[in-house]
């Protein structure tokens, strides 16, 4: 309800997701387009679904067709890890690390991921599959860290995205 709000607003908004807050998400969408900027400032913990029932699709937190969305905060994304790996629906072969290229005209540009931190259960853990016909624009890393839970160094995937990264990067940076 928050985002619904604060996406309608005229002039934009800001979602708060509060300090000391720890808050389950079940596979939560994020959905623009919005009447504004907006901002997402997380300072407590969203918390992804220890049970099974809710490891369906390919995400537990998407935001899809938005515009000017600025996401900051203390606060953590907390994916399960390990206990959520076995029911991934990805498989660990290369379909994983590998996306088809997108004939899309969704153009994602001018966002900036900022001091992340955690795990991937794939080698690949930052992947841009951006589209031939509107390519990623303007994506910044920076202060990066994801490391691979295997006997491998995690690695990026680059596809149509243009960027730049500033601070320590692991993986390194695709473009």
């Amino acid at each position: 309800m928050a985002w619904s709000a604060a996406c309608a607003n005229n002039g934009g908004g800001v979602v708060l997701v509060p300090t000391m807050g720890r808050f389950l998400v079940l596979p939560l969408l994020l959905q623009g387009p919005c009447n504004g900027s907006i901002q997402l400032q997380i300072d407590g913990d969203l918390l992804a679904s220890p049970d099974k029932a809710y490891a369906f699709g390919y995400y537990w937190l998407k935001i899809s067709r938005v515009n000017d969305l600025a996401i900051y905060g203390v606060g953590r994304l907390v994916g399960r890890g390990q206990s959520a790996w076995p029911y991934n629906t990805c498989s660990t072969g290369a379909s994983c690390n590998t996306l088809p290229i997108s004939e899309s005209r969704v153009q994602i540009k001018d966002v900036k991921y900022e001091d992340i931190r955690g795990t991937s259960s794939i080698q690949a853990a930052v992947t841009f599959n951006c589209s031939q016909v509107v390519p990623c624009q303007g994506i910044v890393l920076q202060n990066i860290n994801l490391a691979f839970n295997g006997t491998a160094s995690s690695t990026s995937i680059c596809q149509n995205v243009k960027g730049s990264a500033f601070g320590p990067q692991l993986p390194p940076p695709c473009f």
